[in-house]
């Protein structure tokens, strides 16, 4: 019937002509006797190898014949997709922010290439090149052996030729290094390198990936040391950071300074200088960890090897005469560190605070008689839970009857040897 279409099933093929021709035998259909204009044949069952690359390959010629005369002709090309790259990895020999080192790139392939095959490396654009001249390639290895490969880097393209030898197969294990780039300037990971083998001298590929990205390291502070303008156990006081900037920073970034738990942050604002210019600061204390940050402090970029000064004022000092743990100081860019420091930051002992007020009143004054002393003190700053109180009694002083009472609250008091 005009104008039906007919889907037609063609499975297993009927007859295999030299290994490159197929022939197909329509099936009667049930009530017809020919198949209508427009009908769709779909053949099944068919394995062929797909090409080793993408290159658009010549047709596939399709012929009809009704008794033994050709009837129908039609053509079909076959374009193959690009395999995937596996096991990628790449790897700095020097990990750290904005240092110039040799990258190392290993992939596996999943297609065969030919000695005339060729690698091309996109690289992230946060990556630069810095004094890069044409030259073999650090060093190439293909299943360990040698390869004399040639790297060429135009632009943030870097093209590999004779990395491959004839037929390297599939599954081949790469490794390359090359050099002449620099990291990027924070630990932001990179955009992603798209990696891409092609068969021949000509593009077409036959594997590709573009999902490895790397990220840096922060660098570390060498040069930085804090100090403060009172040093008495709970006082307010000035802190002051002096540091030596060891990667440029831009005017984009911002300085991070973390406090250690003995030291404690203003419950109002702080006042934050850098270099004596006052600069936005906003203290945060979030379950326990404390830091100030400092945002927007620069009006231009900062060189390295500037020195800065960062002086927070109103931070309150440790709580005893013990050493403090470690500060620590980083600065970012959008989110990510560009150097820091983060132990060996710490301040030594605090000098002790003196009571406000401090008497002793005996209840009976003649000499070598038995009375009770009453010790007042008015302290000058706050003492935390547990806080211990050690009175040292004189020597011609003597105690017939030990014991004291405290008027306050839950305190208790003893007499060991001849302290309170």
């Amino acid at each position: 019937m005009v104008g039906l279409t007919t889907v037609v099933n063609l499975s297993t093929p009927n007859t295999d002509v030299s290994g490159r021709s197929y022939g197909y035998i329509l099936p009667r259909l049930t009530g017809r006797t020919s198949v209508s204009n427009g009908s769709l044949f779909q053949l099944a069952n068919l394995f062929i190898d797909g090409p080793p690359n993408t290159q658009t390959f010549l047709a596939f010629n399709l012929s009809i014949y009704r008794s033994g005369s050709l009837f129908c002709t039609g053509t079909i090309s076959l374009s193959a997709s690009a395999n995937i790259l596996l096991k990628q990895n790449v790897t700095a020999d020097n990990g750290l922010v904005n240092a110039q080192t040799i990258y190392t790139l290993t992939f596996t392939t999943s297609s065969p290439l030919t000695s005339q095959g060729r690698l091309k490396v996109v690289i992230p654009s946060d990556i630069l090149a810095v004094n890069y001249v044409a030259k073999s390639c650090s060093s190439a290895f293909v299943n360990n052996f040698t390869s004399n490969a040639t790297c060429t880097l135009t632009s943030n393209v870097l093209t590999v030729a004779g990395l491959f030898y004839d037929t390297t197969p599939t599954n081949s294990n790469v490794s390359l290094r090359f050099d002449g780039l620099m990291n990027p300037s924070t630990t932001k990971p990179t955009s992603a390198f798209t990696l891409t083998t092609y068969y021949d001298a000509t593009d077409n590929k036959t594997d590709e990936s573009q999902t490895l990205t790397f990220a840096a390291m922060p660098d570390t502070i060498s040069n930085c040391n804090v100090t403060r303008n009172n040093n008495t156990v709970g006082a307010p006081s000035t802190y002051s950071f002096a540091y030596v900037v060891k990667n440029s920073l831009p005017k984009s970034a911002y300085i991070v300074i973390g406090l250690p738990a003995e030291v404690t942050l203003p419950s109002g604002s702080l006042t934050t200088s850098i270099n004596g210019t006052v600069v936005l600061s906003t203290p945060v204390n979030t379950s326990g960890v404390q830091y100030v940050n400092i945002t927007s402090p620069f009006v231009d970029i900062i060189p390295s090897a500037t020195v800065l000064t960062i002086a927070i004022n109103n931070l309150t000092n440790p709580g005893s005469t013990s050493p403090t743990s470690s500060f620590s100081l980083s600065s970012y860019n959008a989110g990510f560190i560009i150097e820091n420091i983060i132990s060996g930051l710490a301040l030594g002992a605090s000098s002790p605070n003196s009571f406000a007020i401090a008497t002793i009143t005996p209840s009976n004054r003649m000499n070598g008689q038995a009375a009770t002393y009453l010790l007042s003190l008015q302290t000058s700053i706050s003492y935390a839970a547990g806080t211990v109180l050690v009175l040292a009694i004189p020597s011609q002083v003597t105690v017939s009857s030990p014991g004291c009472t405290s008027l306050l609250l839950n305190a208790t008091c003893s007499l060991v040897g001849g302290s309170l």
